[in-house]
């Protein structure tokens, strides 16, 4: 009788696996690209129209050989620039072949402007990482930022490295953190300021230190995201986090944050697909570009 009920459960169990796996595949492996259009009084207007596509936490994941699907949703976004804020790979492993897949993919398209996550942060070979990201012709930003111009207008795209490459004690290298974004921030001359930061959870941070709009990861969309569009959980957020995805405001300034395209085993995403944000830039009062 107990080996009838075993063999019973077991087939239950083997045909809800068989009923989960497409819906799994689908919620691991198919992307999609979310569009937002932003205005802001503070953009110059010879960057109206400007698409800017934004990756984030692909840790090692492939989608199709040489990165195939992914190159195709990137191609149709049309990007002028993207950008990449962190956990292209995984601090333990430091397979970097499906990240440099995907970066040079994306710089065959527009410039690629990259900085560092906590995996990054925590990954030996990480300045390997960096130096072939730079052989492929991506802009890696350690504390740094660029000017974007078009004709005598500019705006400034700054890059900050995560926290955890200040110190390894949070609560000093937080501290420092905030220091040198307000430092970088204010280093550039421009009327319009471009953050990339790994983590969301700065966002009121970001704010006072000038980013007029933001681009960050790391919350993986909340990793379970329920029907009323809420995520579960988000590292250095915890349950119910605020920052999973979409567009956020605090005053003037916007945080755009990705649901990312990866993922770390054996915790699934569910209602939560691998995702690419293409931000399309329009001043304030102006007319939207095609």
């Amino acid at each position: 009788m107990q080996r009838k009920y075993i063999f019973r459960a077991a087939a239950w169990a083997a045909t809800a696996a068989a009923a989960l796996a497409p819906m799994l595949y689908w919620q691991h492996n198919v992307l999609q690209t979310s569009r937002y259009i932003l205005r802001h009084p503070a953009l110059p207007a010879a960057f109206a129209g400007t698409r800017i596509l934004h990756l984030s936490d692909l840790h090692g994941k492939r989608f199709g050989p040489g990165q195939s699907r992914l190159t195709e949703a990137m191609r149709a976004c049309a990007p002028h620039a993207v950008v990449i804020t962190g956990d292209m790979i995984d601090r333990g492993d430091g397979d970097m072949a499906a990240a440099l897949e995907a970066a040079a993919a994306a710089a065959s398209l527009a410039p690629v402007f990259y900085v560092p996550g906590n995996h990054e942060g925590r990954c030996p070979r990480y300045p390997v990482f960096a130096a072939r990201l730079r052989a492929h012709g991506v802009r890696v930003l350690h504390d740094e930022a660029v000017l974007l111009r078009r004709g005598a207008a500019r705006i400034a795209l700054c890059g900050a490295r995560d926290p955890v490459f200040y110190a390894p004690d949070a609560s000093v290298r937080l501290p420092l953190f905030a220091r040198e974004l307000d430092r970088l921030l204010h280093s550039a001359d421009a009327p319009f300021h471009i953050l990339l930061s790994h983590r969301p959870e700065f966002f009121r941070l970001y704010a006072a230190c000038g980013a007029d709009l933001a681009f960050a990861g790391h919350a993986h969309g909340g990793q379970w995201r329920l029907p009323s569009g809420r995520g579960v959980f988000a590292p250095g957020q915890g349950f119910f986090p605020a920052y999973t995805c979409g567009l956020y405001r605090r005053g003037n300034a916007v945080m755009a944050v990705s649901r990312g395209l990866g993922g770390r085993a054996p915790v699934p995403r569910l209602h939560n697909r691998p995702e690419l944000v293409l931000v399309t830039l329009e001043p304030e009062d102006g007319e939207v570009n095609p």
